[in-house]
């Protein structure tokens, strides 16, 4: 037994949905957002200033190295030389706190 399955189409405007307005969109009832449908079907919406101020910053961490290259060479450096130091007691400190936040 053959099962057709059809593709999804999106749903066009029609002035009967909502109200055409003079630049060629559509305002339909159901989008209360303020955002419009043009009449080939594509919706359009308006980014608040917050969310602009969002994408920026997100933009901005981006560019920021993950890994801290110079305190990498000090380390890298303090290694071969033999003069890095362990503190078993911070490093404990540090796995105390991690797990504490894991609960």
């Amino acid at each position: 037994m053959a099962i057709e399955v059809n593709p999804l189409r999106p749903a066009q405007p029609s002035v009967v949905d909502g109200q055409r307005n003079k630049d060629n969109t559509v305002t339909h009832p159901g989008l209360s957002d303020g955002s419009t449908v043009n009449a080939r079907g594509a919706e359009t919406v308006t980014v608040t200033h917050a969310a602009e101020n969002l994408r920026q910053m997100e933009k901005a961490v981006a560019d920021i190295p993950v890994v801290d290259a110079q305190r990498v060479a000090l380390v890298r450096k303090a290694l071969l030389e033999g003069t890095y130091k362990v503190d078993p007691e911070r490093i404990a400190s540090k796995l105390i706190q991690f797990e504490k936040t894991l609960l």
